[in-house]
């Protein structure tokens, strides 16, 4: 296969010696023995040749692409992915736990091929799971990463209406879980977590908006046991969830307190009229 020079070799004066980088994409040869040549022609058509054996070996590498810096909190499926890149094709393992996944390898290694495993969270225990992946060339070298990913019941926002809200442009709802005694934030959903389309008054929105920690995870049930917690219901937050309530919010609602145990439920309170949270795992 052709090979790129650099610098380009035309006109250079060598009289005095010069050097050049061949540049071979070794990514689309196989692995094993090689041979890389090179012929040097100066203006008058007398060449020169040299050659040199090359061997090519190749170690995969992986990472894990899903789940990424989030968790599988309020997940019901998930289908694991990792990211692989490798001269061959590979054959890879997805474990859970040390039990055994469906994984499947699609795409060519040599460009980035994917590993591919579908998780049953369903019924999976909540808490950490290790999720490990190894893949393996032709040659046998292999590649293995690890991971502990968090599993469980998740706090949503299913349903949610307010009244008497009028603004210039559409609502920008948010709803906010802070401990009832230090009005720390546990989690909040609005803009881009699944509120953006709340945008109406004196209108029930069906939705499936997943709250979100400061952290960017979704909130997980275990975080509100044994907590009191208050709802908070904001409309054009001057910051963005999931920062805190300030002084400059319109604030249109807040609830009583309640045990954190006991947050999934339907209740009304100031000018929100409805709002329903569910907890479990419909993602």
């Amino acid at each position: 296969m052709p090979a790129i020079v650099s610098p380009p070799p035309a006109h250079a004066r060598c009289d005095r010696g010069c050097a050049f980088v061949v540049l071979v994409e070794s990514g689309r040869l196989p692995e094993g023995l090689r041979r890389v040549g090179v012929t040097a022609r100066d203006a008058r058509g007398r060449a020169a040749s040299a050659e040199r054996a090359v061997t090519l070996v190749d170690t995969p590498r992986v990472s894990l692409r899903v789940p990424g810096d989030d968790d599988a909190v309020g997940r019901g499926q998930l289908v694991l992915v990792a990211d692989v890149v490798d001269r061959s094709q590979v054959t890879a393992t997805v474990t859970v736990d040390g039990t055994p996944l469906d994984a499947r390898v699609t795409g060519a290694c040599a460009t980035g091929c994917e590993v591919r495993a579908a998780w049953d969270l369903a019924t999976t225990a909540p808490g950490a799971h290790v999720v490990e992946v190894t893949v393996t060339d032709p040659d046998g070298r292999t590649a293995s990463l690890r991971r502990s990913v968090d599993a469980g019941d998740g706090v949503f926002v299913r349903a949610i209406e307010v009244t008497g809200e009028r603004d210039f442009r559409n609502l920008e709802l948010e709803l906010h879980v802070l401990d009832a005694a230090t009005g720390a934030l546990f989690g909040c959903a609005g803009r881009g977590t699944g509120l953006e389309h709340v945008d109406r008054s004196d209108e029930r929105q069906v939705v499936m908006a997943p709250l979100r920690t400061p952290a960017g995870q979704i909130l997980s049930t275990a975080e509100l046991e044994g907590e009191r917690v208050v709802i908070v219901v904001i409309e054009d937050d001057s910051g963005a969830c999931p920062d805190a309530p300030g002084r400059r919010d319109d604030v249109i609602g807040r609830s009583a307190p309640i045990r954190g145990e006991a947050i999934a439920g339907t209740r009304a309170f100031g000018d929100v009229v409805f709002v329903e949270l569910i907890t479990g795992r419909p993602l």
